[in-house]
C-alpha cells in the first residue's frame, strides 16, 4: 500500500507542493473553473466521481480516483491532492477522505478551505483606492478564513454613508446587523423582523422620489421565492426604480444569483455607474475592467465570486 498523509490546516500547502515536485490534483470539480483561474499552483488533474460526464475543464483532464491512482503509481514523486468542494465539509469531505485512503499511492492531502495558508488577504482596491476588508462574525468572516462579499459591501457602504446627506433609506435590513447609523432614518424590508425595520413593505409599495437609497445584497432575491417573496416581481424593475427615483443611491448584489440582474449587468457594464469586483478562491477581490470577461458563478457553500456595484 502507498503512504498517504492527511495534512493539517496549519501546514504549508505550497511548501509541500514544492518539496514533492510531483503531480498536483484537485479533488472536486464544482469549484474547478474558479480555482483554475485563481490557484497559485499548477493543476495537473481534477479528480471527481463524475469524470465520465465531465472529461476535462480548461484542457485539464478529469479522472476518477482509480484512474488517477494508475497515473500516480507510474511517477517517482509524491503527489499532492487538494480537496476543494462547494459543500459543507462535514459529510462530503469525510467521504472524499474515505475514497482517497483506499488508493495505493504516495500522497499528501490538504483540505483547501481549511488551510490557513490560502487566506490572509485584508484589503481590496476599487477605482484605484485601497480599502480594508470588513471583518465580522455574522455572515462575513475574518481574513484568516473564507469571507463573504459582506467584507467588501459593508466597507464601501460605510464610506458612501459618510459622504451622503442625512435621511438615508435602506432597502433590505443589512446594516443593523453590523452597526447603527443615525443617517439611516428608514429601513424597508417585507420579511426581516429586526426591530430597526420601519416598513414591512415591498419596494414597489414605497415612494423613493428624491431619497438617498442604500441597498446591500437585497434586490437579487426579488422575483425569486426566497423568503416567501412574490415571484412575479422583477429584480431589474426594483433596480431601475431606485435609479429613477433616488437622488443618490448605492446598490450591491452578487453576480450569478439572479439571471435577470446578470443580463442587466452585461448590457450596462460600460455605464460609469457600474463597477464589478470578482474574487478568486481566496479573499482576494479584483476590479474587473470593461474588456475583461465576466465569469463569476454563485457557488452554494463558497458564495459570491462576483459583486456588482451600482452607484448614482
Amino acid at each position: 500500500m502507498g503512504n498517504i498523509i492527511f495534512r493539517n490546516r496549519y501546514e504549508n500547502l505550497y511548501q509541500v507542493i514544492e518539496e514533492n515536485k510531483g503531480l498536483v490534483a484537485v479533488y472536486g470539480v464544482t469549484c474547478a473553473k474558479v480555482l483554475y483561474k485563481a490557484a497559485p499552483f499548477k493543476i495537473d488533474y481534477f479528480i471527481d466521481k463524475r469524470a465520465e460526464e465531465i472529461e476535462q475543464i480548461h484542457n485539464i483532464k478529469v479522472l476518477t480516483p482509480f484512474q488517477f491512482e494508475k497515473i500516480a503509481k507510474d511517477t517517482d514523486h509524491r503527489v499532492t491532492i487538494v480537496i476543494c468542494v462547494d459543500f459543507s465539509p462535514s459529510k462530503i469531505t469525510r467521504s472524499i477522505y474515505e475514497d482517497i485512503v483506499k488508493l495505493d499511492i504516495d500522497a499528501d492531502v490538504f483540505d483547501y478551505f481549511a488551510c490557513d495558508i490560502n487566506f490572509g488577504q485584508d484589503s481590496f482596491e476599487l477605482k484605484g483606492k485601497k480599502y480594508p476588508l470588513f471583518q465580522h462574525s455574522f455572515n462575513c468572516g475574518y481574513k484568516d478564513t473564507r469571507m463573504t462579499e459582506r467584507s467588501v459591501e459593508i466597507t464601501l457602504a460605510k464610506e458612501w454613508i459618510q459622504k451622503c446627506n442625512d435621511n438615508i433609506v435602506e432597502i433590505g435590513a443589512v446594516t443593523p446587523y453590523y452597526f447603527k447609523e443615525k443617517k439611516i432614518t428608514e429601513i424597508i424590508d417585507p420579511t426581516d423582523l429586526h426591530f430597526s425595520v420601519t416598513k414591512h413593505k415591498s419596494i414597489f409599495e414605497c415612494d423613493l422620489q428624491g431619497c438617498n437609497v442604500l441597498s446591500i445584497s437585497t434586490i437579487e432575491h426579488i422575483g425569486t421565492d426566497d423568503y416567501g417573496l412574490d415571484i412575479h416581481d422583477s429584480a431589474v424593475e426594483s433596480l431601475e426604480k431606485i435609479l429613477k427615483e433616488s437622488s443618490q443611491c448605492f446598490i450591491t448584489f452578487p453576480l450569478g444569483y439572479n439571471v435577470e440582474l446578470d443580463e442587466w449587468i452585461s448590457k450596462n457594464r460600460n455605464d460609469e455607474k457600474v463597477s464589478i469586483l470578482t474574487r478568486g478562491m481566496n479573499n482576494e477581490w479584483k476590479e474587473l475592467q470593461i474588456n475583461e470577461e465576466i465569469y463569476a458563478p454563485f457557488l452554494l457553500f463558497f458564495g459570491s465570486s462576483g459583486l456588482a456595484i451600482v452607484e448614482k
